[in-house]
């Protein structure tokens, strides 16, 4: 048996034999990104985690079922979309869900993000995605002119990090990775967007 330290969490173990130890650690896990307020640094164990288990195939399947509506609003809901060490976490954990782990991440398109998503997602969850359809025009109000201006200028700019690994400007950016999937996830054959 294989043990693990995470990072700002306790063991997880591994056994191929024994799913039971991939299906605790993925519950705790799955338990500190719904009730943040218990486990702060839920970010790196989350991606972590997936990380250590990308090769396993049980534990891919038990996450895959794991992965629900809920689980990646809760994750939305503390994305700031910004170039922020957290935020480059989240992005990193919502990709390797979505490759690795093929999660459908349709279920929460059009992507919204932030405090602002909590009661969106929130009467999406209730009604269904078909009668509270967030249009593209309320997506794009939720961008920040001003903050998208700057991403603008300064996407490309290397900006000298300091010993944790951010920036002065990392929240005053956009993620362009971010910005571009948010406009994919908004046009498709036949949508509308208004210019006004």
């Amino acid at each position: 048996m294989k043990r693990r330290k995470l990072e700002g969490g306790g063991d997880t173990r591994n056994n191929g034999e024994n799913g039971n130890h991939v299906e605790e650690s993925w519950e705790a896990i799955k338990d500190a990104v719904l009730n943040p307020c218990s486990h702060k640094s839920w970010r790196k164990t989350l991606l972590n985690y997936l990380r250590g288990q990308k090769d396993d195939t049980t534990a891919r399947g038990q996450i895959s079922k794991g992965v629900d509506f809920q689980f990646l609003t809760h994750i939305m809901a503390s994305y700031t979309a910004s170039t922020s060490e957290e935020d480059r976490t989240i992005y990193e954990t919502l990709e390797l869900l979505e490759n690795t782990y093929k999660v459908n991440m349709n279920i929460i398109s059009p992507i919204i993000w932030g405090e602002q998503s909590i009661e969106i997602y929130k009467k999406r969850g209730q009604f269904g995605g078909t009668l509270i359809r967030t249009t593209p025009e309320q997506v794009l109000e939720l961008l920040d002119g001003l903050r998208m201006w700057k991403t603008v200028l300064n996407h490309s700019r290397q900006i000298a990090a300091d010993a944790d690994g951010e920036t002065h400007d990392s929240k005053a950016l956009y993620d362009v990775r971010f910005l571009l999937r948010l406009f994919l996830s908004m046009m498709h054959p036949g949508s509308e967007v208004s210019l006004s």
